[in-house]
Formats: C-alpha cells, structure tokens, sequence
C-alpha cells in the first residue's frame, strides 16, 4: 500500500494533469514492452523499459532520447527496432541470438539499452518483429531481409546459427509487406519454438515459410518445416497478414478477412474451435481495415472506425468490460466509430484512435498497458486511454539549472547559475523511492553508477521551488 502510494505521489508531481492526451502516430506492443511514435517525431518506451529487468518498468510512457524523426517501429519479444525518417534502421534490447543486427548471435548476452544504429544503409522502409525473436524488413527497393534466431526455417536462407546481420532472402525486388510468427508450443512436455514468416509481393501474391504449425502458413505441406519462401495458392490479393501463436489472419484487397490455422478458443473468428490447414474466409464483410493477432485472441478495425474483437476473454482482453465470456466470432467493442489501428499483444491490446490517442487493455504485464497508475499484473477490461505524463527529456535546462549528461553511467552532473539558492537534490526510482539524496550546496556532482539501469527522477530543491527533471541511468 505505502509503494502504491509513494508511486502515486511521485506520478501526481511529474504529470499534473494525468489525463491529458498525447498525440501518437504509432503504437506497438508484446509480451511486456509497449513502444509509441507521437505525431511529433519522438520516442517513447512503456512497460519493460529496460529488457529482462524485473526492476525495469514504468506505468506510463517515457522519452527516449531527443531524436524526433523516428517513422514506425516494431516491438519483439525482448527488443526493439525503429526506422527513422532517413532510411535508418535502429534496435535496442538483448542483443542475444541476432535480435538487434549487430552481429552477435550466442544466447545470454549483454542489453543494448539505447537505439543503436544496425549497420550504415539508409534505404529501410519497414520492419517487423512483432512478438517474435527473429525479424523481417523490407528496403525501398523491394528487396527482403532477416535476421535473428534460427528455428524451424523461419529465417528462409541457408544457415546452421542465428544471423547476426540483416541477411537479403533471394533476389527478387517486388516485396511490399513482411510480417513475423511466433508460437511457444511443447513436445514431450518440454517448451518448443516454433517460427514462421509471411511477406507479400507487389501482386498481392503471399509466400510463407517456417513451421506450419496446424496450418499456420495457410496451406498443406507434406514437410511440417518450409525454409524458404513459398507460395501459397489458397488466398490471394492480399495486403497485410499478421500470425502469432499458429493462428493467421490477413485482408485482402476487396476488404475480406480471412484466417487459417490454429483455433483453439476461437480466434479465427470462423464461430469453431477447429484449426484450418488452409485460409478460410471469414464472415462475409468487406470491409475490413487493419488486423492484429494477440496470444489466444484478435482484434481489428472496420473502414467505419469500429473496433472488433474475437478469441479467449482471459485478462479481458477482447475488452468488452468483462474476462469471462470468449466469443468464436468478430464482436464490436463499444459504439465509438474513430478506431483505427491495431496491435495485439501476449495477453493484451492497443489501438490508435483518429483522433492520435492511444487505448490499452488486457493484462498489465509489468505495466505493459502505459496507462499510469494499475499495478503490475492487475486486468483492465475495457480500452482505457494512455494520458501524457510528462516524462520527457526535449529540454534539460530548469529555470538555469542544467543537469548531463542524459543518459548517464557514472557522474551526474549539474550547472546552475549564482542567483539560485540550491538546497539539496534527491533521486527516486520509478515506484517513488529514494535512492539517492545529496544536501550539501557545494558540490556540483551526483555519484550514480551503484543505481541500476533505467528511468529516475531528481528533485532539485532551489530556494522554495522545487524543480525536477527526469534521467536515464545506462
């Protein structure tokens, strides 16, 4: 109870208005990392802020870095990768088995805790790592591209280890859309990877390898196992597709959904419970706009600006106000008309209004929700806003007092002019304790290396204001 209240307290001074809206341009979110693009440029990171740390998170979103020509990003299983205006490819997160590009594929290694630029090309246009553990991108002159663990053929070239650098997949140059499939299964009671890949041509045409778990890439195959990319003759015309946990889904260019493989508690939204080896319409609406595939359930947006769900209702996640009932078929979520993309989750959701906010809902796995003050782990039913917080770093400057550098390793310093009346200067952790506090005036300094990795806020006593400003410890 004191924790919650001391996190509250510490939340109520960095937002003042904690309902206010921020204006997003993107959204993407996984297990228990959310990460957003707001419409001015900037990166913001909710959730595990800091890659496999417990002690990582934050209920709400904060700044990373100052950059503020970031375009789209993708959030995997444990990193991330965001493509700025100029073509450039940037990842953070573990760097284990290739997630990040740069080269280093052994597993246990290190957390790259900033965006860092993947080699020097400056010709990406998209990439996804959506829920997954390897990633797929495409450049702009059509050329398609993967890196990452290697499992059951996911990767689509020849190769005995993970990739450590983004690796071109043939040679053909007409690739318009690339997404990634996960799915944790078991044999023999022993946890199992299985992977998978999708991308679309120019022509509508959709070609998939890797593990074709009950159908998950959407036609028969004698060899459950498919290494490089085929064609699939059961569905074409289509202008997206998206796959987690052996169920896909896409929409095609007359606005149908359609969906194959597994079906567990419903989510292909067919009104069963039995897996598709091949793609099945869904429904017979047409007009169908943007699709996402959580865990065990999917949403979607209609061209109306309707919000659909369908799936297992476990942690309330087709955010309908209850966690009891599953539906086998697409049902509306509430009557607002202004929903328009979507990204599913583990065990939770988010959509893009027309409007630039951000709604979230589902399980708030380590606070991956970004909606401010529930605990971790706590369930939110019905899609409820991510406000503005305040926890950005566009200016370090305080009415004279400067604090760098931001990020920080070791020392963090501070400049103020002679007219301010310094008292003393304390820093907190994320869940409002103070870690740190330094009383004596002279001192123009703050040792921070003993702190772990990831988001504080000092609190900076000058005379009878109190100023504060937020920093990264590397």
């Amino acid at each position: 109870m004191k924790k919650t209240l001391g996190l509250l307290a510490l939340l109520l001074l960095i937002t003042g208005n904690i309902h206010a809206q921020c204006y997003w341009k993107s959204v993407s979110i996984s297990g228990r990392m959310g990460t957003g693009i707001k419409t001015d440029g900037t990166l913001w990171v909710w959730g595990d802020i800091v890659e496999a740390s417990l002690n990582n998170y934050s209920p709400f979103p904060v700044q990373i870095g100052t950059d503020n020509d970031w375009k789209s990003v993708s959030t995997g299983l444990n990193f991330r990768l965001a493509i700025k205006n100029n073509g450039t490819l940037w990842a953070w997160g573990s760097e284990s088995n290739g997630y990040l590009g740069n080269g280093y594929i052994l597993p246990n290694a290190s957390t790259v805790y900033q965006p860092t630029q993947v080699g020097t090309d400056a010709d990406w246009k998209s990439v996804d790592c959506h829920n997954a553990l390897h990633t797929l991108a495409i450049k702009e002159n059509g050329t398609l591209w993967v890196w990452g663990i290697k499992n059951t053929g996911a990767l689509g070239v020849p190769s005995n280890d993970n990739i450590g650098f983004p690796t071109q997949i043939g040679s053909d140059t007409d690739w318009s859309f690339a997404s990634v499939g996960y799915c944790l299964s078991s044999i023999l009671g022993a946890p199992v990877v299985l992977t998978s890949s999708f991308a679309i041509k120019n022509d509508g045409s959709l070609w998939a390898w890797g593990y074709n778990y009950q159908g998950t890439l959407g036609m028969p195959t004698f060899d459950p196992i498919i290494t490089s990319p085929i064609l699939i003759n059961t569905i074409n015309n289509v202008i997206s597709v998206t796959s987690y946990h052996g169920t896909t889904l896409a929409i095609k260019s007359d606005g149908t959904l359609w969906g194959s493989g597994v079906n567990l508690y419903g989510e292909l939204g067919d009104g069963t419970t039995t897996s598709k080896p091949s793609f099945i319409q869904i429904g017979t609406d047409t007009n169908w706009f943007s699709v996402s595939k959580g865990k065990y359930h999917s949403l979607a947006t209609k061209t109306d600006g309707t919000l659909w769900t369908w799936g297992n209702n476990q942690y309330g996640v087709l955010g309908t106000g209850n966690n009891i009932y599953n539906s086998f078929v697409p049902t509306q979520v509430g009557t607002e008309t202004n929903w328009s993309k979507v990204t599913g989750g583990n065990a939770s959701c988010a959509a893009l209004k027309t409007d630039d906010s951000i709604w979230a809902w589902g399980l708030n796995t380590q606070t991956v929700l970004g909606i401010g003050m529930e605990s971790n782990n706590s369930i939110r039913n019905y899609p409820t806003i991510i406000s503005c917080n305040g926890l950005g770093i566009n200016s370090n400057s305080l009415e004279g007092i400067k604090i760098y550098p931001n990020p920080v390793q070791d020392i963090l310093s501070f400049d103020f002019n002679q007219n301010n009346n310094v008292k003393k200067r304390i820093i907190f952790d994320l869940l409002g304790k103070k870690v740190i506090e330094q009383n004596d005036n002279s001192y123009g300094e703050i040792y921070v290396e003993e702190l772990k990795p990831g988001i504080y806020l000092m609190k900076i006593y000058v005379d009878d204001t109190i100023y504060q400003q937020k920093f990264i410890k590397e």
